[in-house]
């Protein structure tokens, strides 16, 4: 399994594959056509960004039971969008609204979409997943 990293060093902002402790910068198309470049770093001396810079995020609600309550759940799952700039690079403090009053976090699997895609099947849809990710989905339930 590969492992995908972007990260900046300096002024700079890279991906790269990471192999232990070390990342093998690329360059290219993180998607598509890349080269693996003769650039090392040491994991300690870069800083770790959040994966990629997607266009969109797309997020499904009412998924579980602690979020649902006593409610019906949905016959589909009811997707809704969040703000790009409501990622977050892994280590930066979370900064919650002032008042925030019930903030509520969980983990989640995210997919890294690495296609365009539309109307695809279930059966088509591992095709089209570039990878997967953990994140950490912080609300402000008020």
């Amino acid at each position: 399994m590969t492992r995908y990293a972007r990260f900046e060093r300096g002024s700079r902002t890279a991906y790269g594959i990471l192999q232990g402790d070390i990342i093998e910068e690329i360059r290219g198309n993180l998607f598509g056509s890349y080269q693996v470049t003769r650039t090392r770093h040491k994991l300690q001396e870069v800083k770790l960004l959040y994966p990629c810079q997607p266009t969109k995020i797309l997020a499904i609600g009412f998924n579980y039971a602690l979020e649902i309550g006593k409610r019906k759940p949905p016959e589909k799952p009811e997707m809704f969008c969040k703000p790009v700039s409501a990622l977050q690079n892994p280590g930066d403090p979370i900064v919650w609204p002032k008042g925030a009053a019930r903030v509520a976090y969980e983990s989640e699997m995210v997919a890294v979409i690495g296609r365009r895609c539309k109307g695809i099947t279930p059966e088509e849809a591992p095709g089209v997943i570039f990878g997967v990710t953990c994140g950490n989905d912080v609300s402000e339930r008020e």
